[in-house]
């Protein structure tokens, strides 16, 4: 990925990551009723945000594939945050967008300043919730201020990565979002 990023590739390979899961999210739709609400998440690098025309992109492949906008999320990582109008764009077509590892490449402006539905808060933050007291309050205010700002989107919450315990995981996903209102499963 590095390489393809570094030589402009990751634009047209991108592009059939995404054609590639409108269709499969298609399949599974037609082909697995327990599976209407599956919801696939798919990286995108800031090169493709940056790409003329990336969203009308997206909405081709989705219209193609007669794929609801809502069962895509795109992952944005660092460097997303230079690219709003774009980020803007993907959201009023209805796809969701995530924004991953905040602490350690994304920052809390590009919580606040993205239209994105889920903030995944990196590890090693999820594991201040085990810690000592200033640790603990540390992390619980990272995830009020997710709570709190909604971005104008669906309200914000975190899905966390790697072994959570219990305390953790009532932190990172239980009281964040009603049962009901989650909609995104991570791969």
């Amino acid at each position: 990925l590095p390489l393809a990023e570094q030589t402009g590739l990751i634009v047209p390979i991108g592009e059939r990551v995404i054609e590639t899961a409108s269709r499969q999210l298609r399949t599974w739709h037609l082909g697995f009723a327990r599976m209407q609400s599956l919801s696939l998440h798919v990286n995108v690098a800031p090169q493709q945000l940056a790409s003329p025309g990336f969203a009308r992109a997206v909405e081709r492949s989705l219209d193609a594939a007669e794929t609801s906008p809502v069962s895509l999320t795109l992952e944005l990582g660092p460097g997303s945050g230079a690219h709003l109008d774009t980020c803007m764009e993907l959201r009023d077509l209805g796809v969701n967008l995530a924004l991953e590892d905040l602490g350690t490449g994304t920052t809390l402006d590009d919580v606040r300043r993205l239209p994105v539905s889920i903030v995944k808060l990196h590890p090693s933050f999820v594991s201040l919730a085990a810690g000592p007291a200033e640790d603990v309050v540390f992390a619980e205010a990272l995830l009020q201020i997710a709570q709190d700002l909604e971005n104008g989107a669906a309200a914000t919450y975190f899905f966390s990565l790697g072994v959570l315990q219990d305390r953790e995981a009532a932190l990172a996903v239980a009281t964040i979002l009603p049962v009901e209102s989650q909609h995104a499963v991570v791969l």
